[in-house]
């Protein structure tokens, strides 16, 4: 069975909620990653910000016409996705994909037993997936 952890990111850029939005967005640069799994002070996910948070925060929507600034006057726990779906490193990965499908989201974070964030699953892994498994059948 091919599970999540064949195929996931192990490289896992963390940010903290406290982080400045400006700052996470040059971390992310320069780390070459597209989200940043947002962990507290235990190393427990809280939630997860993504570059396209950063580019255009949702709440900018109900401020039309308002220009956005990115700064560290705005922190990422003031746009980070808070409700996040993730799975477990064991999980079958055909499951991760069907999490994705179903919630229409661009990364899973995967966590250990401890609840730690282990690595991230992205589109593109499932992708690599099923080149792979493409490959072998041909």
């Amino acid at each position: 069975m091919i599970t999540v952890n064949d195929y996931m990111s192990t490289h896992v850029v963390r940010a903290a909620p406290e982080d400045g939005a400006l700052a996470a967005f040059r971390l992310m640069q320069r780390e070459g990653v597209r989200h940043l799994p947002v962990v507290d002070d235990g190393g427990l996910l809280v939630g997860v910000v993504s570059d396209r948070d950063l580019r255009r925060p949702r709440w900018m929507d109900d401020q039309l016409g308002q220009g956005f600034a990115l700064t560290d006057d705005v922190t990422v726990q003031d746009i980070m996705t808070r409700e996040v779906v993730t799975v477990a490193a064991d999980a079958p990965l055909v499951a991760a994909a069907a999490r994705f499908a179903e919630q229409s989201i661009g990364v899973l974070p995967v966590l250990d037993e401890a609840g730690e964030v282990v690595g991230m699953l992205t589109p593109v892994d499932l992708m690599q997936a099923l080149v792979d498994r493409l490959n072998a059948g041909a």
